[in-house]
């Protein structure tokens, strides 16, 4: 829808948008995980989770579990495929226009790196705090192109 408004309407831009919009789910679904467990839900997956074998009581527990690290591993996958694939319909002049909507990739790449750099153990808090710098981070790749 803002990337209609920006009067970014072709098949490209609404692929990218698109693929953009499914790794900013998942990375967000990831990062949400410690929140949902201190309410004792899961929206994870359930071919990811019970193909790893995951216990919910080391979940709602806030336990780290080998399991639970296998359950986000393909999410994680899937969110980078989908990041990647994002920037490939674009031609630089849709990258230009649609800058303030496709800002958000940059943010998503920040994210992803956080949880990989924790191994992926969301209750970790270098997973989970905030990012310093995170709006000249922003101007920085705003000004750039780096999104």
């Amino acid at each position: 829808l803002a990337l209609a408004v920006l009067g970014l309407r072709g098949e490209e831009a609404r692929a990218a948008g698109r693929d953009l919009g499914v790794a900013w789910a998942l990375t967000g679904l990831m990062r949400a995980v410690p929140f949902h467990a201190r309410q004792k839900r899961l929206f994870l997956p359930d071919d990811v989770t019970g193909a790893a074998s995951l216990h919910l009581g080391d979940l709602f527990e806030l336990r780290p579990s080998a399991a639970l690290r296998e359950s986000l591993l393909p999410l994680r996958d899937r969110a980078r495929h989908h990041l990647e694939a994002y920037r490939k319909p674009l031609t630089s002049d849709q990258g230009r226009e649609g800058k303030g909507v496709f800002l958000q990739a940059r943010l998503c790449e920040l994210y992803l790196q956080r949880l990989e750099k924790a191994d992926l153990d969301p209750f970790l808090a270098e997973a989970m705090g905030p990012i310093w710098g995170r709006a000249w981070r922003l101007t920085w790749a705003s000004l750039t192109g780096g999104f």
